[in-house]
């Protein structure tokens, strides 16, 4: 009896494993859209690209207080 439950919990432990190497090397499944995937990784630099600027507005307050001396 042991034994059966065995076998069958590393049959399911390696289907799961195979199911997730097969999505990650092929991400564009018949089941699934292949534009759904690029869309959601797009969003994820594009939160870091309007970190990037930010630090910018800074840099042009710097030089307005020397105008006020003049």
């Amino acid at each position: 009896m042991r034994k059966v439950v065995l076998q069958t919990l590393l049959l399911g432990l390696a289907v799961l494993l195979l199911g997730c190497t097969s999505r990650t090397t092929h991400p564009p499944t018949p089941t699934q859209p292949a534009t759904q995937p690029p869309t959601a990784t797009l969003p994820d630099p594009s939160p870091t690209a309007t970190q990037v600027p930010s630090p910018t507005p800074t840099s042009t307050e710097t030089p307005t207080p020397t105008p006020e001396p003049t």
